[in-house]
């Protein structure tokens, strides 16, 4: 997996604990013996909770984390032959059409843990109900509408519906069922055997660029915001539109265009840092100065580093929080090649951070990039 923003393992455990518990379900290890369900009431059976019909982003109960919804998936298995149910001893087929004639409202279902159960209609379920815990912003929980045959990808599409700017690809979706599992995009839900009702944990890999509103007045961004133009000759500085302060995170400048000596500083920055100064008397800025390949750092002197850097170079910056919030790491890659790690027990919130000096020097940003191997 990418070295990108997808938070660590230990966090994901505390959230999962944290999470309610899901629906019942019979294990692979115990199959289900030929039995008839006791049917709930269909109140119970069928009940939706308020936050269900909200809109993305509303807040559900104050005692409760905020929920929102995504729209519904297409017609259940429209095109499937023989739809899988969600029973509530897991998934399983319809053997027959034909209500027993023994007893009412009773159908023959095939489970796929092994054995038959006849169960009341009311108990199946063509459509679950996941919840999915995004780990970005005020990390709420969004309730959404699947079916066994959906595939994780569509699932993952609906989903940034809900989120700005974010492609699918940016997402990671985990569950939690006796081991975590990355949910691969070809696979089902059913494949998974995830119960209606599960918690999904879904990891968000942020995408960012340079900010308008936090550059110096000298600098010009171009292509979106991906790049930043100097204009005249003056250390000014460009923070990138997110900042982080948990978490492990990678993203690539490339030097489109390199002047002088004393140019192009790389690194990141608190949201208090002046964007006129310098980046070694900025106070709260650091990390790699193109000309020499030297690092800076608050009230220390340039150090040697590495090798310097000149038009078409790319500087990778990692920020590793992993160790804890007062304990980040900021680790440098030339070319996609490890430097070494300069900075640790860094805490946040830190900013993507460039500052340039000379007229016309260019650089652009990648937050999409995988961090390379050590």
């Amino acid at each position: 997996s990418t070295q990108r923003t997808w938070g660590s393992l230990y966090e994901l455990t505390i959230l999962m604990d944290t999470l309610p518990a899901t629906s019942p379900v019979v294990s692979e290890e115990s199959p289900v013996p030929n039995m008839v369900a006791e049917t709930k009431p269909a109140e119970q059976a069928d009940n939706v909770s308020a936050s269900d019909s909200a809109a993305i982003g509303t807040e559900s109960a104050p005692s409760t984390a905020a929920e929102s919804t995504v729209s519904q998936p297409p017609p259940f298995c429209c095109n499937h032959t023989d739809p899988l149910v969600w029973t509530p001893y897991g998934y399983g087929k319809v053997k027959n059409d034909e209500k027993i004639k023994r007893e009412d409202d009773l159908l023959v279902i095939q489970l796929i843990t092994g054995g038959v159960a006849m169960l009341k209609s009311s108990l199946l379920h063509r459509e679950l109900t996941l919840r999915i815990k995004l780990l970005i912003g005020n990390r709420k929980v969004m309730t959404v509408r699947t079916c066994p045959h959906e595939a994780v990808a569509d699932i993952k599409k609906r989903i940034c519906q809900g989120l700005k700017d974010v492609p699918p690809e940016n997402l990671k979706l985990l569950y939690a069922m006796g081991t975590i599992q990355e949910l691969a995009d070809h696979r089902s839900i059913s494949e998974y055997k995830i119960n209606d009702g599960a918690n999904i944990v879904c990891f968000v890999k942020q995408s960012f660029v340079f900010d308008e509103t936090k550059m110096g007045s000298s600098m010009q961004l171009r292509n979106g915001g991906l790049t930043v133009y100097k204009c005249g000759s003056s250390y000014e500085t460009v923070l990138g539109s997110s900042f982080f302060e948990s978490g492990k995170h990678y993203w690539e400048i490339t030097v489109d265009k390199y002047m002088e000596d004393e140019d192009i500083f790389i690194g990141v920055a608190r949201p208090e840092v002046s964007l006129y100064a310098r980046p070694p008397e900025a106070e709260v800025f650091w990390g790699y100065l193109c000309t020499g390949g030297k690092i800076f750092a608050p009230d220390r002197p340039l150090e040697n580093f590495c090798e310097g850097s000149r038009d078409g170079d790319v500087i990778g910056i990692q920020l590793d929080f992993s160790a804890g919030a007062n304990a980040g790491q900021l680790s440098v890659f030339r070319n996609r090649v490890y430097c070494g790690t300069p900075f640790m027990n860094l805490s946040g919130p830190l900013y993507p951070a460039v500052n340039l000096y000379y007229n016309e020097a260019q650089v652009s940003i990648n937050s999409n990039a995988c961090c390379p191997p050590r």
